[in-house]
C-alpha cells in the first residue's frame, strides 16, 4: 500500500475515534449522538469513499494515476468542510454552514470529474466503462449527483422498486404514492 494511501487512512481513523469519543461523552455533550453519526458518515465515509473510490477506479480501469497533490487537495478541502459544516451546526452559524457544505460539494464535484477523467482514459473491453458503468468509477459517477442535491447514497439510484399501486418508487425514505418505506415496497 502507497504511503499515500496510509497517510489518508489516519484520517479515517480519527474521524471514527472522534466518532467513538462523542458516544462515549453522551452525558456531557447536548447533541452527542447527532454529532457521532454526523463524524462518522460526513467524516469517516465520506474520506473512505474519496481515497477507495479513486483508488478502485485507477485499479479496475488500469488508467494513470491521477496527481498526487490534486487528490490530496480534494481530500483536505472534504476533511475541512465537514469540520466546517460539524462546527456552523454546533455553533447555529448557517453562514459557516453554507460556505462549508458548498465546499464539500466543490470537492464532491472535483473526484466525480477525476473518475469521469479515469473512465475516459480507461482501456477498453470487459473493463470500458458504460453508462450507467458497472465498474466503481461509473457507480460513484452515479452517486455524487444524488450526494450533491442531498439524497442520501446513490442518489435516485438508490431504489427504483414498485409500490402497491404500481408506481415506481424513486425516494429513500417513503413512497410518493403508499407511504410505505421504498425499500419495502413490493
Amino acid at each position: 500500500m502507497k504511503a499515500r494511501h496510509l497517510r489518508a487512512h489516519v484520517l479515517v481513523v480519527a474521524w471514527l475515534a472522534l466518532a467513538l469519543l462523542a458516544v462515549a461523552a453522551q452525558e456531557s455533550l447536548p447533541v452527542a449522538r447527532w454529532l457521532a453519526v454526523h463524524m462518522f458518515l460526513l467524516g469517516a465515509v465520506t474520506t473512505a469513499i474519496l481515497i477507495w473510490s479513486e483508488h478502485f477506479a485507477v485499479a479496475l480501469l488500469h488508467a494513470k494515476i491521477p496527481d498526487e497533490r490534486w487528490s490530496t487537495a480534494r481530500l483536505a478541502t472534504a476533511n475541512l468542510a465537514v469540520v466546517g459544516l460539524l462546527i456552523g451546526v454546533w455553533n447555529a452559524t448557517p453562514v459557516l454552514t453554507a460556505v462549508s457544505a458548498a465546499l464539500l460539494v466543490s470537492a464532491a464535484t472535483a473526484h466525480l470529474v477525476v473518475l469521469v477523467r479515469l473512465g475516459r482514459g480507461a482501456l477498453g473491453g470487459r473493463l470500458k466503462p458504460s453508462s450507467p458503468a458497472p465498474s466503481s468509477a461509473g457507480s460513484w459517477r452515479a452517486a455524487v449527483p444524488g450526494a450533491r442535491t442531498g439524497t442520501p447514497g446513490f442518489g435516485w439510484r438508490t431504489c427504483t422498486s414498485r409500490c402497491s399501486a404500481g408506481s415506481v418508487c424513486r425516494s429513500w425514505a417513503r413512497c410518493s404514492c403508499c407511504g410505505r418505506p421504498c425499500w419495502a415496497s413490493g
